[in-house]
């Protein structure tokens, strides 16, 4: 499971159990996403992709091992943004995991 876990509550607060899950089918496959509103306020935050390991009914334990991103936390600025499209690699910092982000105003 591909975690995307940051600053806000919304993401988790670091924590990848709480992190917003992201999603992908065979179809779309290695394309992951999510959709997310966020609070009022939230201008910027910091993030990173995570891989979680489930147990067989698909809760995530708070004692299961997480795989972090390798790299310095992301950034994101939504100043003057009401929606878009990020779109970035694991590991890197380009394509191919991707998220919709509705600001709420």
């Amino acid at each position: 499971m591909l975690k995307l876990v940051g600053s806000t509550a919304q993401l988790g607060g670091w924590q990848p159990a709480n992190g917003l899950t992201l999603y992908t089918n065979e179809k779309e496959f290695p394309i992951w996403q999510a959709g997310i509103l966020l609070e009022p306020g939230c201008i910027e935050f910091e993030y990173k992709y995570v891989l979680t390991f489930t147990e067989a009914n698909g809760v995530v334990s708070a004692n299961q091992e997480f795989v972090w991103e390798n790299i310095d936390n992301r950034k994101l600025s939504l100043r003057n943004i009401s929606s878009g499209e990020v779109t970035e690699e694991f590991g890197k910092t380009s394509a191919p995991f991707s998220f919709q982000m509705d600001r709420s105003t």
